[in-house]
């Protein structure tokens, strides 16, 4: 029953994605989980990178601008699962109902909705898994390491490296 129960409310939540106009993502964790989930679900988007290191991911498309269709909003509705799956997030979507009202809807991974969606294993492969077992047992100086935490991006192109070598001096090296 609670497995069902589960199920409903994810599907609540995609039914009032529908009429979406716009979603901004606001993530810790998961970058390229997100961004993957999005290109799934035929989501245009773009990046910000905010001061504080997180990432502002806006998906919206460009018809949505010219008049109401519900067809971002249906992909923002097949997005929702895989973003359900990924870990430290914050979401905001500007839904405009049948009569023309809008409404804001927040969702946060602590919110208890839980997805069909299967996260990806946490390493691509096992040379990303050896590289990082062998870097933390070893002493690297101050260096620290990790994994999938910045995001390059040009416009619809994305890139993310497998690590992030930070120096006690304030330098980072990206490592693919």
């Amino acid at each position: 029953a609670e497995d069902l129960l589960a199920r409903y409310n994810v599907a609540q939540t995609q039914a009032a994605l529908y009429r979406a106009e716009q979603l901004i993502v606001w993530s810790r964790a998961d970058h390229k989980q997100i961004i993957r989930y999005a290109k799934l679900a035929r989501l245009m988007h773009s990046i910000r990178r905010e001061e504080d290191g997180s990432y502002c991911f806006r998906f919206d498309g460009p018809a949505s601008v010219l008049r109401r269709s519900t067809r971002y909003g249906v992909a923002m509705a097949r997005f929702l699962p895989g973003l359900l799956a990924c870990r430290q997030w914050r979401a905001t979507a500007k839904v405009l109902n049948r009569f023309g009202k809008r409404y804001r809807l927040e969702l946060a991974s602590e919110d208890g909705l839980r997805s069909t969606a299967a996260m990806s294993s946490e390493y691509d492969s096992e040379l990303e898994e050896g590289f990082e077992a062998a870097w933390l047992a070893h002493d690297c100086h101050g260096w620290k390491l990790q994994r999938e935490s910045e995001i390059l991006h040009a416009g619809q192109l994305v890139f993310t490296p497998d690590f992030t070598l930070h120096s006690p001096t304030g330098r980072r090296v990206l490592l693919e």
